[in-house]
């Protein structure tokens, strides 16, 4: 059991520095700075680590311990969270080094997503610890609404593009945002989604 702890831990930490990341990557953002994206470049290097090595531990304690089974694809997930958070950081790194504007409105569509993902991936690293109904009900809705305003908020982009509210250097960069906070928000639901079939 202690190496089931460790690895259970270890996955805790690895959500931990993910959320610590998007906090990170609201800064750089707003205040258009490196520091923050370097920072948190440095955490993605821990979970890349730790979550392929949960991989190979997982298989090997499945074996002997049949309750570690809502974990199995855990490690896969956060690593593909770590993905996409990598591509954040490359898009938010171009938009600063070439000055790229974005709207007040896309600024603060883009905070507010940034804001509830960062609040989901501290109830995963919650749901982790305690596999509560509450939290994974709390991820699976508050994913689906991130899922949904991605998807409203590249509409709305759109049609401010079409009437020359938005500036076109922009809008790869923010749409390109758009698709890496979606495929966030659907991770963390697949992991909540395992937790539920536990249940």
């Amino acid at each position: 059991m202690d190496n089931s702890g460790e690895l259970v831990k270890s996955m805790h930490a690895s959500a931990v520095k993910a959320n610590e990341c998007l906090s990170l990557l609201q800064t750089a953002f707003t205040r258009n700075s490196s520091g923050p994206l370097t920072e948190c470049r440095e955490k993605l290097v821990y979970i890349r680590k730790a979550e392929t090595e949960s991989t190979i531990k997982i298989a090997e304690l499945l074996r002997s311990n049949q309750d570690l089974k809502p974990y199995l694809s855990i490690p896969n997930a956060l690593l593909r969270m770590g993905d996409h958070i990598e591509k954040l950081v490359g898009i938010i790194q171009k938009k600063n080094r070439e000055a790229v504007l974005f709207s007040d409105r896309a600024i603060s569509e883009i905070t507010f997503l940034l804001q509830k993902l960062a609040e989901i991936l501290k109830t995963i690293a919650d749901l982790l610890i305690i596999n509560n109904p509450v939290l994974i009900r709390h991820v699976e809705e508050s994913g689906a609404e991130i899922e949904n305003k991605t998807l409203e908020y590249a509409t709305l982009h759109e049609e401010r593009l079409i009437e020359g509210l938005c500036h076109p250097i922009a809008s790869p960069l923010f749409l390109a945002m758009l698709n890496s906070i979606h495929d966030i928000a659907w991770d963390a639901k697949e992991i909540a989604s395992k937790f539920a079939q536990q249940g």
